[in-house]
């Protein structure tokens, strides 16, 4: 008896290997995809987040170095620093994003591509006491800037909704405080 037999797979075990294969395969890719799209959120996430706090910290700072300032409407605040006015607003015919004007010139949008002003009347974005020359009061401002920005990756539409707040004074030295 000779024995004529070629050692290899069989077609069964081929079949079995290769669907496993492409399980294993299917599996891996579908943790990448699920990975990046949540990078891809919070990377949106974080950068709205970053642009409210570099607009927060930027008023806070004219408001410390300012000799004085006014709260229009809760959603705009002129300071006079010398002889030199600058503002930032939130203006009626665009109410997703705040602007910064320095002394009448063209005004400069501060907020990003990827994140919307969601203040309202309701909700300003300037509450506190203003600066004047006959003030007994420290002069104070609370700047509160409710944001969204749009997560979707294309095929659903997602939301991110963040306050970010916070109180500074004037550093006013002559009212004796």
């Amino acid at each position: 008896m000779s024995e004529n037999r070629i050692n290899g797979f069989t077609l069964v075990e081929t079949l079995i290997a290769t669907l496993l294969f492409t399980v294993v395969i299917a599996t891996v890719v579908a943790v990448f995809s699920f990975g990046a799209n949540a990078q891809s959120k919070n990377e949106a996430i974080v950068e709205a987040s970053q642009n409210a706090r570099f607009i927060v910290e930027a008023i806070a700072r004219d408001v410390r170095l300012a000799d004085s300032f006014e709260i229009e409407d809760g959603n705009t605040i002129t300071f006079t620093k010398g002889e030199d006015t600058y503002e930032y607003y939130l203006p009626k015919d665009d109410k997703e994003n705040i602007y910064y004007r320095y002394s009448n010139g063209d005004p400069y949008k501060l907020t990003s591509s990827v994140t919307s002003v969601t203040n309202n009347t309701d909700n300003p974005l300037f509450s506190g006491v203003g600066s004047s020359d006959d003030d007994t009061a420290q002069s104070n401002l609370t700047i509160a800037i409710s944001f969204k920005t749009d997560i979707g990756n294309g095929k659903t539409a997602e939301t991110h909704d963040e306050t970010i707040q916070t109180t500074v004074s004037t550093r006013s030295y002559n009212k004796g405080y």
